[in-house]
């Protein structure tokens, strides 16, 4: 098992372009970052999100609950710990199903077969794993496109560095790439309100217990577990489809524009110095009152600046 260092990061700046076309200067939002990426992505991000739905839907659910809780209650965390990241598990693989970055085709039943066989530790391993890949990795991209210049719009020559950067780190394609989709993708994965976000920080968690716990060992459950009826209806309660607004790898055509906030199911974005709620800026202190973002019409905002 992987130890984790944590660290806050100036990460996911958001601000809005006011009425009057000024753009504001970025202001950070404090993310806790989990084991900090090499310099270089490992692998490619779809590898990781084709690993991690294969491994969940490998799990019925009421035996993925019983792993789930007995090994977070032998590192000694609690019921409500056990029930969030249950919840969290199922609501990525809906959010990986929903990505506006690449086709749904790509993420479906038949990726469990690659499980056949596997036990439980080995498909628990393999499920945290690809969720920590995919993390390093989208804080690389998000990274890398903060690193290009963003003016009115894209350069042409920023906008083909980021389309190489997707045919080398996100998906090898040789069809047509949406940059404005990588932008609509951080902004629904890489926000401390997100599901996504929210499952890493569990296991986060889930590592530190069990290091505290001196827990070494995986714990296989001897008996079923059956998990909340109200839990199991919650999950089942699927996000809406969300619209194609992007061109999707190999699929051709013009892009459409559309803001991620209009997407069903994507989470609505932090203001500049907002940190979760409840969370506070995860080292107990209070976070900074809200501002209310100021509405961006047919654009979006993405280090400040607006992506047309």
């Amino acid at each position: 098992m992987v130890t984790f260092a944590l660290f806050i990061s100036a990460l996911c700046f958001v601000s809005a372009v006011t009425s009057s076309g000024e753009v504001p200067a970025p202001a950070p939002t404090n993310v806790r970052i989990i084991n900090p990426p090499s310099d270089a992505p490992k692998g490619l991000i779809v590898d990781d999100m084709t690993k991690y739905y294969g491994a969940v839907e490998s799990f019925d659910r009421n035996r993925l609950y019983g792993v789930i809780s007995a090994n977070f209650h032998v590192a000694d965390m609690s019921a409500q710990q056990v029930e969030n990241t249950f919840t969290y598990l199922y609501k990525v693989k809906e959010m990986i199903k929903n990505n506006p970055m690449i086709s749904s085709e790509k993420f479906n039943e038949a990726l469990a077969s690659s499980f056949s066989g596997k036990t439980d530790e080995e498909k628990f391993n393999a499920i945290f794993d690809s969720l920590m890949s995919m993390f390093n990795n989208i804080h690389h991209m998000d990274k890398f496109l903060k690193s290009l210049k963003w003016e009115s719009q894209l350069t042409e020559e920023d906008r083909k560095k980021a389309v190489d950067y997707f045919k080398e780190h996100v998906y090898k394609t040789d069809g047509n790439v949406d940059v404005n989709a990588m932008v609509a993708f951080l902004k629904m994965f890489f926000v401390p309100e997100s599901y996504f976000y929210k499952l890493a920080i569990s296991y986060d968690d889930y590592v530190t217990a069990k290091h505290l716990a001196r827990v070494n060992t995986f714990v296989t459950p001897d008996s079923l577990t059956v998990p909340p009826e109200e839990l199991i209806a919650s999950i089942e309660r699927e996000a809406p489809p969300q619209g194609d607004s992007t061109v999707l790898p190999g699929t051709g055509g013009q892009p459409q524009q559309e803001t991620p906030e209009a997407r069903p199911g994507a989470p609505s974005l932090p203001s500049a110095d907002q940190a979760p709620q409840g969370e506070g800026n995860l080292h107990g202190q209070p976070s900074k009152p809200a501002e209310t973002p100021k509405p961006t019409g047919p654009s979006f905002t993405f280090g400040g600046l607006t992506v047309a």
